[in-house]
């Protein structure tokens, strides 16, 4: 009998365990965001499978609490709208969708 061993890339949920080592990145930029006069733009950029949507998962479920009822947050998903478009029709698909 033969095993399959596999890899998953699936982000992991906000509120799920840490297990990639984000914490202190997560917590740094909630800390950041926290105490940074608005609006402001975050970005993360990282290799693959590095954690950047796990990380920011994390962040949006943190801020999506009703303590922070008062915090509005726009998620775009990139790669969504990028993909076989130019840059110039990406950019009116992610402002046409804000």
């Amino acid at each position: 009998m033969s095993v399959q061993v596999g890899i998953v890339d699936e982000a992991k949920k906000g509120g799920d365990h840490d297990r990639l080592g984000i914490e202190i990145h997560t917590k740094s930029l909630i800390r950041f965001i926290d105490d940074t006069n608005t609006p402001i733009t975050v970005g993360v950029q990282g290799e693959w499978g590095s954690g950047k949507t796990s990380l920011i998962n994390k962040i949006y479920h943190h801020f999506d609490q009703p303590e922070y009822k008062h915090v509005k947050q726009i998620w775009i998903n990139s790669w969504e709208y990028s993909l076989l478009s130019t840059p110039e029709e990406t950019l009116l698909k992610i402002v046409n969708l804000i």
